[in-house]
Order: C-alpha cells, then structure tokens, then sequence
C-alpha cells in the first residue's frame, strides 16, 4: 500500500509527477488485490476482473461522452478512443513482458487473454444481463422505437422483447481487421527469428508499417461509418 503513495525518485520530469499522480487513483484501487499467493490465486484473478470490468465501463461511458460532444458516431467512438482506453495497458504490459522475459510468449499471452476478458466478459455479462431484462420486461413503446422498423421485426422473425444487437458495418470493419492481421502476422513470420529486435532500420521500418496498419483499419471503418464507401 506504501508504494502506491511513494513519490517518483529524484530527476523524474515535470511530466512523471504529472503522470504518478493520475495515476494514483488506479494504483491505490488495484493494491486492493489479494497477492497471487493467496488462495490458490483465485482471490487475486476474481478481484483483479472485476476492477478491470470496472475500469473499461468508466473508460467506455468517458469516451462514449467525448464522441457525443464532438459529434463523432459510436462505432468511430469504440475502435478509436474505447479502444486505445483499452488497449494501450495491454501495449505496455506486453512491451514489458517482451523486455523482462526469456521469450515473448508472455506478450502475446496479455494480448489474447486482454482480448478474451474484453469480448466475453466485456460483451457477454451485460448482453445477457440485456437479454433477460427485454424478456422480462417485454415489448414496449421503447423497443418499438428502437427496434421496430427493422425488417427481421416486421416479418416476425424477430419476436417483441427479444434483445437486439445491430451489427450495422461490422462485417466490412472484421475483413478489414482480418486482412491487417495477415499482414501482421506476415511480417513477423518474414522477420524471424528478430520479431522484436534486429538492425535499427528493420524495427523502426516494421513499427511504422504497423502504425499504417492501425491508421488504415481506423480510416477503412470510418468512410463505412459514414456511408462514404460502400461496405
């Protein structure tokens, strides 16, 4: 619990005070964790999700209010500022695997695992706790309004109370994600055995291809957003 009010060490930059004490909050709630020792580390891995869960629905509710202010829409919003929220802890975590560990293995481990807690814990908890609210609570004038224009309804496919997930551009933004992932993968197959290291010029030439990549994948989505290519 000490460290977490422990100052940063003498010759730390405006900035890394700065940034201690942002960060602060999270540190002083994540000490709260039981040691992995404990238990099996079962106490550990329980509460360790449950602040993680925490920690993405405020990150998600701060950037769903930042996309409305600046009128951007909410599936630029989630693979934008939801998404980097969420994901550069994971970016740091692996970097530091990668320096600290024998392999890497560690780095794509926090990666996968942080993907997983995002989609079936993330998604899964609160579309189920949606699906049971809407079957309890039936149709009524705001499942119409929301829902009863689609086709899928109309016909009676779709049956009133049911809780629904529009996909909208979902398909075109996985292809795109998909393709970007070959590429990826490609390159790190073609760089091997130096996937993370290697001469000066191959790792800053590799980061920056796959900086393209991400501003690809975020601009691809963003003109299917919008309606300004096809999906």
């Amino acid at each position: 619990m000490l460290e977490v009010f422990r100052c940063p060490p003498k010759g730390t930059s405006v900035l890394g005070h700065l940034l201690s004490l942002l960060t602060m909050p999270w540190r002083l709630m994540f000490s709260l964790v039981p040691p992995p020792g404990l238990g099996g580390g079962w106490p550990c891995f329980c509460i360790a999700l449950f602040f993680i869960g925490f920690q993405v629905v405020l990150i998600s509710d701060f950037a769903g209010q930042m996309g409305c202010q600046m009128n951007i829409r909410p599936g630029l919003t989630a693979i934008t500022f939801v998404a980097l929220g969420t994901s550069l802890p994971d970016l740091f975590a692996s970097k530091k695997a990668a320096i600290d560990e024998k392999t890497a293995d560690n780095s794509i481990g926090n990666v996968t695992g942080s993907n997983s807690v995002n989609v079936f814990f993330g998604l899964g908890v609160p579309w189920t706790i949606s699906a049971v609210a809407w079957k309890i609570k039936g149709a009524d004038a705001e499942w119409y309004e929301r829902y009863g224009d689609m086709p899928r309804v109309l016909s009676g496919e779709i049956k009133s109370g049911d809780f629904v997930v529009k996909s909208d551009g979902l398909g075109f933004s996985v292809i795109v994600f998909v393709v970007c992932a070959l590429l990826t993968i490609g390159t790190i197959l073609v760089r091997r055995p130096a996937e993370l290291g290697g001469g000066t010029a191959g790792k800053y030439a590799t980061a920056a291809f796959f900086t393209t990549l991400w501003v690809v994948y975020v601009l691809m989505s963003a003109l299917a957003e919008y309606r300004i290519i096809q999906a």
